[in-house]
């Protein structure tokens, strides 16, 4: 929700999970998929008044590349030399070639035909060439192409925003300004809500949303828009305990995820069957149905799972899913280790894995 407002990327998802041009407004497929070319509008200015050009995408790919501490930059490791870049062997990104101020092509290593999409997600934002640390407000260094641009940040607590009012979308942004406030208790959400405290809320859980349904006030604004992703429990059979098949069953067996989601995540998701999400060509509902049948008949005991998650997950409405079950797992004979308690653990884990 924060950082479309202040950066932005190459391509954008738009309604119905289709990627569109943004700070491009051309992509070119060129020789089956393995080139493409991009042409940047020539009217987009960063907060601080200079023009984005072609150096400042090549930058800010090759900054993520070379940043050991984010996961994401393997999301643009198909370009050609991006590897080269990631083990440190290199500093340039061989694959990325300027043709004009405006104009550049970006060779694969090998063909992809979603490549647009790959460099629509935040963390492949285009910053200013030469930004190192981004900190503090719009006239230091946190400097992007965004509708709005920061004013003050209190990391945890608050961060305002107030409009770019060289922006290069005509008629945007709508408001004079932003205010996000963070660590809010559910209770706090739901009262700032409905007394005008905040005008915008997330992370209600199911039965906020169900007041706010109720209200007759709120009920005639209710709206609902599908977003698209997964989420997943990925268990590793190559180590102990889960090695065990019949343990694993078991595992399986004993989570009713239907259940779980109209008790503690309401309307806000419905069962996937595989990773594409619901909605998207290639879902299929019959893909890992669960076994109703000859259930396994299996006795745990002190069966100890260490898992990883991100914290972000244990908080508000998808906190009080996974509680759940881990509730559930402990009942029947499991114990819980989450051996990731910050941000920077769970990707460290990630990395290594």
């Amino acid at each position: 929700e924060v950082i479309p407002n202040i950066f932005e990327t190459l391509a954008r998802q738009s309604e119905g999970g289709r990627i569109i041009p943004w700070l491009a407004s051309e992509i070119k497929s060129e020789e089956g998929g393995k080139r493409f070319r991009f042409h940047l509008r020539e009217y987009i200015y960063f907060h601080n008044g200079r023009q984005l050009t072609a150096r400042d995408v090549r930058y800010s790919f090759e900054r993520l590349l070379q940043n050991q501490e984010s996961q994401s930059r393997l999301l643009l490791s198909p370009i050609l030399g991006a590897t080269a870049l990631i083990n440190g062997e290199k500093q340039e990104l061989e694959g990325f070639k300027i043709v004009s101020a405006f104009e550049f092509t970006i060779d694969l290593g090998y063909p992809i035909s979603f490549f647009p999409s790959l460099v629509a997600y935040a963390p492949s934002s285009i910053v200013p060439e030469a930004t190192e640390v981004i900190d503090g407000g719009w006239r230091d260094s946190c400097v992007g192409t965004g509708p709005f641009r920061v004013i003050r940040f209190n990391p945890r607590h608050r961060l305002e925003l107030e409009a770019n009012p060289n922006y290069w979308r005509r008629g945007y942004p709508k408001s004079d300004g932003l205010v996000f406030t963070f660590g809010i208790s559910q209770d706090d959400i739901l009262a700032g809500f409905q007394n005008g405290q905040f005008s915008i809320v997330g992370s209600l859980l199911p039965l906020g949303i169900e007041t706010l349904r109720n209200n007759r006030e709120f009920v005639t604004g209710y709206r609902e828009m599908p977003s698209f992703s997964s989420f997943f429990i990925a268990l590793n059979i190559n180590k102990a305990p889960l090695i065990n098949e019949k343990l694993r069953r078991k595992f399986t067996q004993l989570i009713d995820i239907p259940a779980l989601l109209r008790k503690h995540i309401g309307r806000r998701a419905i069962k996937a069957y595989g990773i594409i999400p619901p909605g998207l060509l290639g879902h299929e509902k019959t893909f890992l149905q669960p076994i109703t049948e000859n259930k396994t008949k299996f006795l745990v005991e002190n069966v100890e799972l260490t898992c990883t998650i991100p914290p972000s997950f244990l908080q508000g409405a998808y906190g009080t899913f996974y509680n759940a079950l881990f509730d559930l797992l402990r009942n029947e004979g499991f114990s819980i280790n989450i051996i990731s308690k910050t941000i920077d653990e769970f990707l460290k884990i990630q990395a290594e894995a």
